[in-house]
């Protein structure tokens, strides 16, 4: 299979949109900024080439959501200031961090702002609706969004399923662990047809543009990535030690 000239089709005909990350993604605040750039660019450039697509939605694991300016700060020669602007010098709009801990006290169904002055936009990634499709617990993952739909809070609630393509795909280590996750994905994506008279797909780009799906407009998150790395401790739970 051409699965480049399939992405690409996908987008011309408006069903697929491209995420972006730059290469040394999780340790964009150990290195130089000049680094982070060229990455960036490259980044960028190499999804326009192949796809005719410039990336809006790049993204950032939350792992690497630390200031420089506050523990953990171990080695850390960037910030987040600087790693966002480096992003949106190279088109991107909005990243995508994991709800807990970088998105801890905010909706984890809008989208919010970082308050760091750059307008780089968050997008929280819903880690139990992931694990739930990871885990094979289909029924579960449409609960989530059953319960948005029929809340108090409106209409308009985003929920995003995000990681790595080999865990969606059951793949290398994950076969044994999450055997059913790429069955489990391909029936929630059937579900999004079945049941389109209130459940819609989006393309993250445009949802950025809904002001619909806004929440904070000055968002702080927390610094640090989730327990099993480090929590707020830092990397390997020592102050970025590693």
């Amino acid at each position: 299979m051409d699965f480049n000239g399939w992405l690409k089709r996908g987008v011309t005909n408006g069903w697929a949109g491209i995420g972006a990350s730059p290469y040394g993604q999780s340790i964009m605040p150990f290195v130089q900024d000049s680094m982070n750039a060229w990455s960036s660019n490259i980044a960028n450039q190499m999804a326009n080439f192949r796809y005719g697509y410039w990336p809006k939605v790049w993204w950032v694991p939350e792992r690497l959501w630390v200031s420089g300016l506050v523990y953990p700060n171990g080695s850390v020669i960037s910030n987040d200031v600087a790693v966002a602007n480096q992003l949106k010098n190279h088109g991107a709009s909005a990243i995508i961090l994991d709800d807990d801990p970088a998105c801890r006290g905010y909706d984890n169904h809008q989208i919010h702002t970082l308050s760091n002055g750059t307008g780089m936009r968050v997008v929280p990634r819903d880690a139990n609706y992931t694990g739930l499709l990871h885990s094979g617990n289909g029924a579960g993952a449409l609960a989530v969004l059953q319960g948005l739909a029929s809340g108090s809070t409106g209409p308009y609630r985003i929920v995003v399923y995000a990681d790595d393509w080999e865990m969606a795909a059951s793949l290398g280590e994950w076969k044994s662990s999450m055997p059913s996750a790429k069955e489990t994905y391909d029936w929630m994506i059937n579900k999004c047809q079945s049941e389109n008279a209130w459940l819609h797909t989006w393309d993250l780009a445009a949802a950025l543009s809904n002001a619909n799906f806004n929440g904070v407009a000055a968002m702080n998150p927390t610094f640090g990535t989730y327990g099993s790395i480090g929590g707020t401790d830092g990397y390997g739970g020592n102050n970025n030690s590693w």
